[in-house]
């Protein structure tokens, strides 16, 4: 088993730091949940691009549309939660990331240690109620 306990030692460090990050660029406070879901589903996107290499973006924007559309007919869309549900919610999608790096081989401290090393110097701006890093501004 790759994520088991011993190979993620040291993952509450780098799960603090994230926290500290946001809370330095006031997108704890200063950001909206609409806004904050808007860059999860830029992540999921991005990682939905690195299993489907060489996609040319309109065809995975029609094919993650569909899967969307797929889940609305099958009733999988839930109406009746509300943020009381939201750290169920959060931990389904942890489950399933903890899922992809196990199939890939890695541990999520590995995932977590290789996205703090890109955003611990990030600078940028909040725009909207997101924070947008100053490439890309």
């Amino acid at each position: 088993m790759i994520n088991g306990i011993a190979k993620n030692h040291g993952i509450n460090g780098v799960i603090s730091n994230y926290a500290q990050w946001h809370h330095d660029r006031n997108l704890v406070d200063g950001a909206t949940d609409n806004a904050q879901f808007e860059k999860l589903l830029e992540e999921v996107i991005e990682l939905y691009m690195c299993i489907n290499p060489r996609k040319a973006s309109s065809v995975a924007t029609n094919e993650i549309m569909e899967m969307v559309a797929k889940l609305h007919h099958k009733g999988r869309i839930k109406t009746e939660s509300d943020k009381s549900n939201l750290p169920d919610a959060i931990g389904d999608i942890n489950v399933v990331l903890v899922n992809y790096s196990e199939r890939h081989g890695f541990t999520m401290l590995n995932a977590f240690n290789r996205s703090w090393g890109d955003i611990k110097d990030r600078k940028g701006m909040m725009i909207d109620g997101m924070f947008v890093k100053e490439a890309d501004l």
